[in-house]
């Protein structure tokens, strides 16, 4: 039995919420909250940093990404993807001021392919990683990838203050337990004229995800639409460089390139968010319950 935890809304602090049930991929069930005062969705209950950390170290892989560490690619493999990091960098490109020499973080890297890749198009660059995966570690350290931490939670930015020219969280901010702790850290470790780069999957399209299926994971603690995720970067006084719902690569991404701010710019809280999410989110929830039905 896993330990659980309830919280409050992580952008505007209510703990009124509408819940949503859903059996959860590989049938791990999930608690999704609606929050009733700013619509973010969230899972609450949730497991503990003790249980998801042992998770994401021994068992994540074995449920997420079976085979990857065979994912060594060519350049011109990655040019061919619609996912990854050739999106990335055509993304976060107009936006970084050096071309060489930069000191570049992924964090949740698995076995560090992605962040090699990366690393290409940047002569010089020197790359560091934060990963739990027990398996991944290995990997990373086989590509000469500096491994600064395997716990996102660590005090791994007191030893890196204005270190990075680039930080990348692709498909990992919504696995954090504490983004707004995160993102202060990205505040004090990333330089002046330097880039966050955050892709999540976007809570106002699944596309042909099934909700209870695939969408609502054990390791999904926050589902952002355009709205959260810009709230959740202002309030902790970070700027919006750019923000898009999907793009010629990937069209159910959301995705944004965060830079550091002069001012504190304020959050939009709408309580008619809440029940636009849960309207949307109702058809792809009883649709997961008819295919359940069906099957029993």
């Amino acid at each position: 039995m896993k330990n659980k935890e309830f919280i409050n809304c992580e952008i505007c602090n209510a703990d009124s919420y509408t819940a949503v049930s859903t059996q959860g991929r590989d049938y791990i069930k999930t608690e999704i909250a609606i929050c009733e005062n700013c619509g973010f969705v969230y899972q609450n209950p949730r497991w503990c940093k003790e249980s998801i950390l042992k998770f994401y170290q021994f068992s994540y892989d074995k449920y997420y990404r079976a085979t990857f560490l065979d994912q060594d690619r060519s350049p011109e493999e990655y040019k061919s993807l619609k996912w990854g990091f050739n999106p990335l960098f055509n993304r976060i490109e107009p936006f970084v001021n050096k071309k060489d020499g930069l000191c570049i973080l992924d964090v949740g890297s698995g076995e560090g392919t992605n962040l090699k890749f990366l690393g290409t198009k940047y002569e010089n660059s020197k790359l560091f990683a934060i990963e739990p995966s027990h398996a991944a570690l290995k990997a990373l350290n086989e590509k000469g990838i500096n491994v600064i931490s395997n716990d996102v939670d660590s005090n791994w930015h007191q030893e890196s203050v204005k270190r990075f020219d680039i930080i990348t969280l692709r498909h990992v901010f919504e696995h954090l337990l504490y983004p707004n702790e995160f993102l202060q850290k990205v505040k004090s470790v990333l330089k002046a004229d330097g880039v966050l780069y955050i892709a999540v999957p976007d809570a106002y399209n699944l596309a042909d995800l099934p909700f209870s299926r695939d969408f609502s994971r054990i390791v999904h603690n926050y589902y952002f639409t355009k709205l959260s995720l810009t709230n959740i970067i202002q309030k902790n006084g970070l700027k919006v460089l750019s923000i898009e719902e999907g793009d010629k690569y990937h069209d159910s991404e959301l995705f944004v390139v965060v830079g550091l701010s002069d001012v504190c710019e304020n959050i939009r809280i709408s309580k008619e968010e809440h029940d636009k999410q849960l309207q949307y989110l109702k058809p792809f929830i009883a649709r997961d319950k008819k295919i359940v039905s069906q099957m029993i």
